[in-house]
């Protein structure tokens, strides 16, 4: 059984209610979730499942752009969307207000069979973790991220000067479980000091619709 640890932080939409944060102890790559695998049955070829990962990432790719759902069970479905907001119901899909994405939806079996895995067990908060106080973009002042134009992070314990940047990982403030995280080659930094990070994100960066 393993335990998962969590924190309470104040809900930014119900002053004096409390919602839980869980702490990521690390965050794997391909590399080391082929590890994994290879520690569960040794007989695999890491050549072969790397293989077989690229033809599933290509396939449904494909098959997504013809409007064909992906559903592998006991895991995950996924499927294709347009986003943005229409104006009128005649209006065209316009790239600067619009952009395709991905829906994602976990198995219902999976989470439960997940859920069975673990405990879990309050702890502090990390002392280097952020608290996020606001997320801007510096082209129109809204608060969402766009690509392509300068983003402007503010927050407490945000960076250090000495920090090298691998990552941003934002949660949405409604659900904890809602992740995104952009990557160091989707990111253009232009400036961070101690509160305040600064960053372009690549066009080819697909921001969840709740951000």
């Amino acid at each position: 059984m393993k335990t998962l640890n969590y924190y309470l932080f104040e809900s930014p939409l119900t002053k004096g209610k409390f919602m839980a944060r869980t702490i990521l102890v690390n965050n794997y790559t391909d590399q080391q979730l082929i590890d994994e695998m290879k520690k569960k049955n040794n007989g695999i070829s890491e050549t072969g499942v790397r293989e077989t990962l690229k033809l599933m990432v290509e396939t449904a790719r494909e098959l997504l752009a013809q409007g064909i759902s992906v559903n592998v069970p006991g895991f995950l479905k996924i499927s294709p969307s347009v986003k943005g907001s229409f104006d009128t119901a005649d209006e065209s899909f316009n790239p600067a207000r619009h952009w395709v994405g991905i829906n994602c939806t976990v198995s219902s079996a999976f989470v439960e069979d997940f859920q069975k895995d673990v405990t879990v067990e309050r702890s502090s908060r990390p002392k280097n973790w952020p608290d996020i106080i606001s997320v801007t973009d510096t082209e129109t002042g809204e608060s969402y991220l766009q690509t392509e134009y300068a983003t402007q992070i503010i927050g407490e314990n945000l960076l250090s000067v000495e920090y090298e940047l691998d990552a941003v990982i934002l949660a949405s403030r409604t659900d904890e479980n809602q992740i995104a995280i952009i990557e160091r080659d989707m990111l253009g930094v232009v400036s961070h000091k101690a509160k305040e990070l600064i960053f372009t994100i690549r066009k080819s960066f697909i921001v969840p619709a709740w951000l």
